[in-house]
């Protein structure tokens, strides 16, 4: 065989060697640009999410607020120890009429996080402890949505008391005396009993939203640290 003739086979070897690192280094790149923009939608997944934490943890802070006024009013027309009515303060008196019914429901909306699971990128949130917080809160609203039941049944009792006793307000006559509609309601043992189990039933509502509170908390400060200072 003449020399010129001669297959170089170093040279195809390094030549195919080339080509196929070139491909290689190519597959790696995408697949790096890929993650990098994976990583960069979680980023702002996850930024939506804590401001969308600390808005809804805003909401519960006037729903617990609000609360606590309502079952302070109701411990004044309905104190546990003394069945005389004692005096009330003009606020008291002026929120009987319409908000005797006045207590308030937190209601939830995550539409990021639901975005988050949703589009499959939980997975990729890289703290496993922040993933399980994220992943286990339609739990945590399970929980809340019993109490909440709790509440609407136990006021769906005492204002179908209010109304079979003629003692509703909106059925009261005008010409009778108000502290007399309220001594009536107030010395009632049925409606007492009544507005107890409402109380103690608004009480643990207030007590879990609180504690849903206190996780939305975590799961902002999770997000944050992830984020870094600059997050």
């Amino acid at each position: 065989m003449p020399a010129d003739s001669r297959i170089p086979w170093a040279r195809v070897a390094l030549e195919g060697a080339v080509i196929v690192a070139s491909i290689l280094l190519a597959f790696a790149l995408d697949a790096w640009w890929d993650e990098r923009k994976e990583r960069g939608r979680v980023g702002e997944m996850l930024d939506a999410v804590a401001a969308e934490f600390e808005a809804q943890r805003a909401a519960m802070d006037s729903v617990v607020a609000e609360n606590e006024r309502v079952i302070a009013w109701y411990l004044t027309v309905f104190p546990r120890t003394d069945p005389d009515l004692p005096s009330l303060s003009q606020d008291s008196i002026r929120m009987v009429g319409g908000e005797i019914e006045d207590y308030q429901i937190w209601e939830a909306g995550f539409g990021a996080l639901a975005a988050l699971v949703n589009g499959a990128l939980l997975e990729k949130v890289p703290d496993a402890e922040l993933r399980r917080s994220l992943g286990g809160w339609d739990g945590e609203l399970e929980d809340l949505e019993w109490s909440r039941q709790q509440v609407y049944d136990a006021n769906q009792r005492s204002a179908g008391l209010l109304v079979s006793t003629g003692q509703a307000p909106h059925l009261l006559d005008d010409r009778t005396p108000f502290i007399t509609r309220l001594r009536a309601i107030a010395t009632d043992e049925e409606m007492r009993a009544a507005e107890t189990i409402f109380v103690d039933a608004l009480y643990s509502y207030n007590q879990d939203l609180y504690r849903i509170r206190q996780r939305a908390s975590e799961i902002v400060a999770g997000i944050r640290a992830m984020s870094g200072p600059e997050g």
